[in-house]
């Protein structure tokens, strides 16, 4: 038996708060490296663990 599983819809205000925890989280931990894209032209972030 298959189920399917929806996740509710998340206000402009709640995906923000998500994102900079998650953030915070990376921060914290340090799990990237900011690295320069050539490919952009532009900054980003790695993971390297």
């Amino acid at each position: 038996m298959r189920r399917k599983y929806v996740l509710p819809e998340l206000t402009r205000e709640q995906r923000i708060v998500h994102e900079y925890l998650l953030l915070d989280e990376i921060d914290k931990q340090q799990w990237y490296a900011i690295v320069y894209l050539t490919i952009w032209k532009t900054e980003g972030l790695i993971c390297i663990q």
